[in-house]
């Protein structure tokens, strides 16, 4: 009988078999590195939101006149889907602010709380 060159079926196959497993293995990853940086994002938009809103709240407080009165509590919307809701503590020399940042991404929602305190001058 003659030598053949090349390769069996069931090399072939196996072969195929392998390449598809680590093909979806590296979708894997792939799509997971994606939703990661995707959420990244949003946290990054977040505090961008929140660090604006601070400074607008301290930034009324300190120009408020009479002197230092305390902003009402409120909440916003901002067009890119972040919710802010914040709450003042007026003390004796300075108003304690929580602010509260929500966003949704995938089904999941992302929340996060700053607290913080304004000297008044």
């Amino acid at each position: 009988m003659a030598k053949r060159d090349g390769f069996t079926l069931p090399e072939v196959m196996i072969a195929l078999v392998v390449l598809a497993i680590g093909l979806a293995a590296a979708l894997r990853v792939w799509l997971g590195l994606t939703h990661n940086v995707a959420i990244g994002r949003r946290w990054t938009a977040m505090s961008a939101a929140a660090a604006a809103e601070l400074a607008r709240l301290e930034r009324d407080y300190l120009a408020a006149a009479p002197a230092c009165v305390p902003p009402a509590a409120g909440s916003r919307f901002l067009p890119g889907g972040i919710g802010l809701n914040w709450t003042v503590a007026p003390a004796a020399a300075s108003l304690g602010i929580t602010l509260e940042v929500r966003a949704a991404l995938a089904r999941r929602a992302l929340v996060d709380t700053v607290v913080t305190a304004v000297a008044c001058r």
